[in-house]
């Protein structure tokens, strides 16, 4: 599910944006990067600071990436939990894809298996920094622990 929120300018506008982000509900839905990029291109004709909030577990184009971000000024945030990136040792357990529907069970209990799935893990997070550095985007990691605002901040005083 994707929200698209059109630019305004001013305080109020920026308070609504904050709240429609903390009061989000959660839908379970497959993503669609691509769609949402493509119905932004649509509407946001003069160029504008877009906020791509994801978990970026869907695949994506990433020429449409560059696209994006050559027109907007783009940031991607990457929204993630700790937890997801390890898995305790809990014995054998049915893996199940929110976002593809795919079931697999897995051997927890292997060391091997666990090294494996934290280090693909680290591998998809590092091709998708790759892919906004190479489309000139800017994008940011942000556990669901961590105080974005801050973080936020930070990259606004850095542009």
């Amino acid at each position: 599910m994707y929200k698209v929120i059109p630019p305004q300018k001013g305080r109020k506008h920026i308070l609504s944006i904050i709240s429609n982000i903390l009061t989000a509900d959660y839908v379970p839905a497959v993503s669609r990067i691509d769609k949402a990029m493509e119905y932004m291109m649509g509407i946001f004709k003069r160029k504008s600071l877009v906020f791509l909030f994801s978990d970026f577990e869907d695949t994506y184009d990433s020429k449409m990436l560059r696209v994006a971000s050559k027109k907007h000024q783009l940031l991607g945030l990457r929204i993630y939990d700790e937890k997801d990136n390890e898995i305790p040792d809990v014995g054998y357990v049915l893996l199940h894809d929110a976002e593809t529907g795919k079931e697999v069970w897995a051997n927890t209990s292997s060391a091997r298996w666990r090294y494996t799935f934290a280090e693909a893990q680290k591998q998809k997070v590092r091709a998708l920094e790759e892919d906004f550095a190479t489309s000139s985007a800017s994008f940011m990691n942000v556990s669901t622990g961590a105080d974005y605002s801050k973080l936020l901040y930070n990259y606004f005083q850095k542009k």
